[in-house]
């Protein structure tokens, strides 16, 4: 084995035994690791084949017959075959990011203030599925996803092809990106993150064949691209100090005429396809300068709910290496070959210098950008960036002249043994369950509202598998983490009402209107809860009255007065406030019903 080769298994055994300890330590010194879920003999065995294997690399490197790398129709079949593989192994639940908010609601988000483009055609997707089909918004985002796998597999590819002739490192990098765990962004993962990847991968293609052509051809489009990039999810603003260097050095190389269009087509072209969403053209720029303080403001302060840790602390260092290690474990190898390159001439990779500055530009983002939904929910917000990463890592590894079947051999041992457990956990719905609160246990890196968060989307999924008596202990747990949100005493309160338990309903529905007087779901459901006890009716009927006042145009607002004014023995009032619920929800069948019963 050559000392590059040495370096690359020492990094990768020293990954191996990081997935050990943290099988002793859960939750401590890594807490997002999925292997901490599986039966431990199981997940010693794992660890330990892949670590011998690793040992193994060379006497099985020489075994090794590589293929001929797949040109453009090659690698469009194996993208088409990978889809296959993305929807049986896809995701069964989708408590990493925001699935739950977004199947609830048709797939809108708040997302849309930095993602115009992107959230303005996933839900026109969405309500189009829904209407022409009948496919859910879990079932429509779930496809997207897949097919978002599609294009970034093939761009993967193309990037790989791009960064060298040699079909040894063609492979040594597309092997690196296929394996890294972001991947599991195409299995399926509802949000839109899966999109931002697929998007990140063309660009990243696109612009390895332009450093590859020394800037005589695709410098314009390269840098018009980053303004279609912007538009797509303000996020990929991490790529700037790696875009200016991509106009930087194609102003040196004397194409100034197309770095001069293409800069100035940045903004336009951003503004321009904002506007198309039906956005204003200048929220990007907006958001960007106004997203800085709502990121970073809670890291400061302690007593904010939102306040997991503060900045540069050893738990932020944590958090930040959770990141990488969820989704580019392999991405590790990076510094390694970084000092190792100090101490030789580099070959030749016409993107590194691009990669470098775009990887730092993503690492240096992600370690401002403030977790305020938690590692678990956070995730999918960095791992289309684990592309980014890994891109670097192999370009690094090529420079190095790493490109031999014993560091492709490396590289399949790492991203079997990380990739492979995450697709398996997150296809279990039971796995996937656990792993969540395994990763709730660690303590450090989670704000109470992100912890309430988290328990409050486990409710609501243990109350749509009829399992009650899991969802009053998961919103049981929300309140516990975050007593000051007036939203969890009412889910807590919800779920009593439906066990019967009425006066301990009250209570909590009491209790959220102490922290927020003017919630309105709060005081029509203490007002139902007092209407069922048959206690005073006149408490009831005035918080009923103070929702409608909240929300006149809710019809189940309505409903709950008009049970009251039955109880009261008022039927005249209670036919008038039902005759308002069906002129706002004309399929009503709770309305009719009661209306049905009223005397004439």
């Amino acid at each position: 084995m050559s000392r590059t080769e040495r370096v690359v298994q020492a990094g990768l055994a020293a990954l191996l035994l990081l997935h050990a300890v943290s099988l002793a330590v859960p939750a401590t010194l890594w807490s997002l690791s999925a292997l901490a879920v599986w039966p431990r003999p199981w997940a010693v065995a794992w660890t330990g084949a892949a670590l011998l294997a690793c040992f193994a690399a060379p006497f099985l490197a020489a075994r090794l017959r590589l293929p001929a790398y797949p040109g453009r129709r090659g690698a469009a079949l194996l993208s088409l075959a990978a889809a296959v593989a993305f929807w049986l192994l896809r995701q069964r639940t989708h408590f990493s990011g925001d699935g739950f908010l977004l199947v609830r609601d048709r797939g809108w988000s708040e997302t849309v203030t930095r993602a115009r483009l992107l959230v303005e055609c996933t839900t026109r997707t969405v309500h189009a599925a829904e209407s022409s089909f009948g496919w859910s918004a879990e079932r429509t985002l779930a496809l997207l996803s897949v097919a978002s796998g599609v294009a970034g597999t093939y761009a993967l590819f193309r990037f790989a092809a791009s960064l060298t002739p040699e079909r040894d490192g063609r492979w040594l990098v597309a092997c690196l990106l296929l394996g890294g765990t972001c991947m599991q962004l195409f299995f399926g993962h509802v949000e839109y993150y899966p999109m931002v990847a697929a998007a990140l991968l063309v660009y990243l293609a696109l612009v390895a064949r332009t450093c590859s052509a020394r800037f005589t051809s695709g410098t314009l489009v390269s840098l018009a691209a980053f303004g279609a990039l912007l538009s797509f999810h303000l996020s990929t603003l991490a790529l700037a100090p790696a875009v200016g260097w991509l106009a930087w050095r194609a102003w040196r190389l004397g194409h100034r005429k197309a770095v001069g269009i293409g800069v100035a087509a940045i903004p336009l072209l951003a503004a321009l396809l904002v506007l198309v969403a039906s956005g204003r053209p200048g929220s990007l720029l907006t958001t960007s300068v106004g997203g800085w303080t709502r990121y970073t403001a809670a890291y400061f302060e302690p007593t904010s709910a939102r306040h997991a840790f503060p900045f540069f602390s050893l738990a932020h260092a944590l958090a930040v290496g959770n990141d990488i290690l969820r989704a580019a474990p392999l991405a590790l190898l990076g510094p390694l070959m970084f000092l190792f390159l100090r101490q030789q001439r580099p070959g030749a990779v016409p993107a590194l210098e691009f990669l470098l500055l775009a990887a730092t530009g993503v690492l240096l983002t992600n370690s401002v950008f403030l977790r305020e939904l938690g590692p678990y929910r956070d995730w999918d917000i960095f791992a289309p960036f684990g592309f980014v990463l890994l891109g670097c890592t192999g370009a690094l590894l090529l420079a190095a002249g790493a490109a031999t079947r014993v560091t492709i051999v490396l590289v399949l041992i790492g991203s079997v043994h990380s990739l492979l457990p995450w697709i398996l956990t997150l296809a279990s719905p039971k796995a996937a369950v656990a792993h969540v609160h395994r990763a709730l246990e660690a303590e450090s890196q989670w704000s109470p509202h992100a912890r309430a968060y988290m328990h409050e989307e486990l409710a609501i999924w243990q109350r749509q598998r009829g399992d009650a008596a899991l969802a009053l202990q998961e919103y049981e747990a929300a309140v516990r983490a975050n007593p000051a949100d007036a939203r969890y005493h009412v889910g807590l309160a919800n779920q009593y009402a439906e066990r019967g338990e009425m006066a301990a309903a009250a209570r909590e529905y009491a209790l959220a209107l102490e922290r927020r007087p003017d919630y309105a779901p709060a005081h029509n459901n203490l007002a139902y809860v007092l209407a069922q006890q048959g206690q005073d009716l006149d408490r009831a009927r005035e918080h009923a009255r103070r929702a409608l006042a909240l929300e006149p145009e809710n019809p189940d607002y309505l409903l709950t007065l008009a049970r009251i004014e039955v109880a009261a023995g008022r039927p005249l009032v209670a036919r008038a406030a039902l005759q308002q619920a069906l002129e706002r929800r004309r399929v009503f069948p709770e309305a009719e019903k009661l209306l049905r019963s009223l005397p004439p």
